[in-house]
């Protein structure tokens, strides 16, 4: 096993190369060319930057990973592990694959995606996924999160699950969005699932976040929690498994007062939408007078009509 220090700093800029059995510790920048990384670990100090291929096979990250434009991470035979708080990011351009019947495992780690990502896509505990790219096939499982766009936008994917425990994170920065402009979407190609149950630990959270538009956490300037709102949470081509009771709102990150209205989700045709319900209108002390003034006249004139005629 070789063990590249965080002192080692390696270049590919073409050609084909390949690391077996190692640990990366320091940096490896490959601006070109073909790396085969087999059987290989970086660590929380390493550096992984690709400008070319990276084949990789049983390989684990904990360190930074960043694709730039034209690079690709492919992953095959067994899945692509980025664990330990590792940080990957995808730029315009880059891809990061796994072919079938392999995974991108993410464990207590962050994945920001602006380019594609393609085959299986696992989001597990701890884990954020985000970013205006493409995604392949996503599961979004206990403690797990998505976020698509960046703060706000749109993400697409092929297919998508909501599984017990998730989370979806969406933001807009105004009340009235154009979806995916100034608001978060998820486009579905293919079928989103909804496999998360009706229990308090088994339910999918949305959580809702208000922004201004520099991007800053701001209570919404156009928000009037007397009306009614429908956002636009995920565009799907086909939906299974929705219920209502599978999903809780949570509403700690939208900084308008809901003055007693309340957040649900809702699924028309193959869209499913966050709405905001207002509070039931409490009538002013002078209608309920003549509310109740009006229930005594038709209640006397109940008893004149039922009261039984008199005879001599």
């Amino acid at each position: 096993m070789i063990s590249l220090s965080s002192n080692t700093a390696l270049t590919q800029a073409s050609g084909t190369a390949t690391v077996n059995t190692s640990t990366l510790r320091g940096a490896l920048t490959q601006t070109g060319g073909t790396l085969a990384f087999n059987n290989s670990f970086v660590a929380g100090s390493g550096r992984l930057s690709v400008g070319g291929t990276v084949n990789t096979m049983g390989a684990e990250i904990h360190g930074v990973t960043t694709i730039h434009a034209g690079g690709t991470v492919a992953n095959s035979d067994s899945s692509l592990y980025l664990t330990g708080g590792s940080r990957a990011t995808v730029n315009t351009g880059g891809t990061l694959s796994a072919a079938t019947g392999t995974r991108i495992e993410l464990n207590s780690s962050l994945l920001v995606n602006n380019g594609m990502q393609s085959g299986t896509l696992a989001v597990n505990y701890g884990s954020l996924a985000k970013g205006a790219g493409s995604f392949g096939t996503v599961n979004v499982s206990d403690g797990g999160r998505f976020s698509p766009g960046n703060s706000p936008g749109t993400a697409t994917a092929e297919n998508f699950s909501l599984d017990a425990g998730g989370r979806y994170d969406f933001g807009l920065n105004t009340a009235n969005p154009r979806w995916g402009i100034d608001s978060d979407l998820l486009r579905v190609t293919n079928a989103l699932s909804v496999a998360s149950g009706t229990t308090p630990n088994s339910v999918f959270t949305v959580a809702i976040h208000s922004f201004n538009t520099a991007h800053q956490a701001a209570a919404l300037s156009d928000f009037d929690s007397t009306r009614a709102y429908q956002f636009l949470l995920v565009d799907a081509r086909t939906v299974s498994g929705f219920a209502g009771a599978n999903f809780n709102v949570d509403t700690s990150s939208f900084l308008n007062s809901l003055n007693g209205g309340s957040f649900s989700v809702s699924l028309n045709g193959n869209d499913l939408y966050l709405d905001f319900n207002p509070a039931a209108a409490v009538p002013e002390p002078a209608t309920w007078a003549l509310m109740l003034g009006g229930l005594a006249v038709f209640l006397a004139r109940r008893r004149l009509v039922a009261r039984p005629a008199v005879h001599d």
